[in-house]
């Protein structure tokens, strides 16, 4: 595939005002996009006729290639009803028509566009950097259609100005868009998302990008091709069933780790910084991840310190990282058979799922979900979808303790005994716990993080405070 891009940053306005990040931005931009494989053009402080000729000149190769974007950071506004990009010599003093037919029009841009109906086209404009002070009224950019196969990305919304970072010398669109336009194998769509929950919470909404689009199919900036369209087969996912070849050098890691014995496990976890990454299937590195996991929730040291220090280490491949994480998390739900465990195994879920809420594991978060979400039977905490889970306790103050009795989740009980087939009688109950400490351990049952999960308890209950809870353990689950 072949892929271009196009990127203007303008800093030394002439009479507009100054800006001081957009060349900075546009840089930035054109370097990532390099790295992610555009062919890749940087432009900075364009007059008019400069302006004119290089966009006009690269829309015109679009049919050379299957891809093309255009990124613009500096000023643009309406005038005399169209939305234009300013060129560094525009004069905002003349009249609204004349600024128009002095700048670049993004009508002329679509129309350039709308000629290549089959190119993926990409349109990202950071502007409206500031509310400007000149004659007439023309802050902000309207709504524009989309030609089709095209993506129109604006940093801000109508009535809103977009904001810089002196500290980081980038727009804050920008900054987020650097963030997240390389996480492999998410859709051009959800990246745009992505920068605008980012920025909604960093701003408190006083800066929300939008996007026109009218594409057609997936695009990804990074496609990441070793994970793409990536399966397990059914014999990986039941690693139990899984052999490797006698020359596979995964084989004797795995021996080590499912040897119980905690100086195997070391020696056996030390061979991993060792491995060639390019020789490996990834069935193998999900197997090994599934190990990795098992060992470390049989506590040995060595597997925990791969697990807590795996994000930031550099000695792996990013391609490789995916399918050891996709097995590590794979293992806290589903069993050695592939069948979805009864008790997940949470030991030590926390360090996995803490990986997976980081933005460069947005596509183990999507492989994982893709199973979890089929679940029906019980309430599961799917990492990555920001979810705070409200759990309603029903219980009974009984002198200086409080009996819990049931747990509504989204409306539904969820409560049950140990073996899953009742509900709960007076007849289990004779253990004691702190309040934090049945959290806690809820929060375990659903392989949640505790912050992701909301008590809120019919009757006042503190975190010293005692509960009463069944002595042989109980299960969360959905009714029958």
């Amino acid at each position: 595939m072949r892929k271009a891009a196009l990127c203007i940053g303008n800093n030394g306005y002439q009479i507009l005002p100054r800006l001081a990040c957009c060349i900075c931005d546009a840089t930035a931009i054109s370097q990532s996009l390099t790295s992610l494989g555009f062919e890749t053009i940087l432009q900075t402080d364009l007059d008019r006729e400069s302006m004119t000729n290089e966009i006009i000149e690269f829309a015109e190769k679009a049919d050379q290639y299957d891809v093309i974007l255009l990124y613009y950071a500096g000023h643009g506004f309406q005038a005399d009803g169209d939305n234009i990009l300013a060129p560094i010599d525009l004069n905002i003093n003349a009249r609204p028509a004349a600024i128009r037919m002095s700048a670049f029009p993004l009508s002329e841009l679509m129309n350039q566009l709308n000629k290549y109906p089959e190119q993926t086209k990409i349109v990202i404009l950071d502007a409206c950097r500031e509310t400007l002070g000149y004659r007439g009224s023309f802050q902000y950019f309207a709504p524009v259609s989309a030609p089709q196969g095209s993506v129109i990305a604006f940093s801000t919304s109508p009535g809103q100005s977009a904001k810089e970072n002196d500290a980081t010398g980038h727009g804050k669109y920008t900054e987020a868009l650097l963030r997240y336009i390389s996480l492999p194998r998410v859709p051009v769509e959800t990246v745009f998302k992505k920068v605008r929950e980012l920025l909604v919470s960093e701003t408190g909404g006083t800066q929300i990008p939008w996007e026109h689009t009218s594409l057609i199919g997936d695009f990804y900036f990074n496609p990441d091709t070793i994970y793409d369209g990536i399966t397990y087969t059914p014999e990986a996912k039941a690693d139990g069933k899984f052999h490797f070849s006698q020359d596979s050098p995964i084989r004797s890691i795995v021996e080590g780790l499912k040897s119980y014995n905690w100086p195997t496990q070391e020696a056996a976890e030390r061979k991993i910084s060792g491995l060639d990454y390019s020789d490996l299937s990834s069935n193998e590195l999900f197997v090994l991840g599934r190990n990795i996991y098992q060992s470390a929730c049989g506590n040995s040291y060595a597997c925990q310190r791969f697990i807590s220090r795996f994000a930031n280490n550099s000695s792996i491949p990013q391609a490789a990282k995916l399918h050891i994480l996709n097995g590590m998390a794979y293992e806290i739900y589903f069993d050695s058979e592939n069948n979805l465990r009864s008790d997940f195994k949470s030991d030590y879920y926390s360090p996995v799922i803490s990986c997976l809420e980081q933005a460069q594991f947005y596509a183990n978060r999507e492989f994982l979900a893709s199973f979890l979400c089929k679940v029906e039977q019980r309430p599961i905490y799917i990492p990555g979808q920001n979810e705070i889970m409200d759990l309603n306790i029903k219980g009974q103050n009984e002198s200086d303790r409080y009996r819990v009795l049931d747990i509504y989740y989204q409306g539904k009980p969820i409560l049950f005994e140990k073996g899953g087939s009742e509900k709960l009688t007076g007849k289990e109950y004779s253990c004691e716990v702190p309040c934090n400490e049945f959290e806690q351990r809820i929060a375990s049952i659903l392989a949640a993080p505790l912050d992701c999960v909301r008590f809120q308890y019919d009757a006042p209950v503190r975190q010293e405070s005692t509960l009463l809870i069944p002595y042989n353990g109980f299960c969360i689950q959905y009714g029958f």
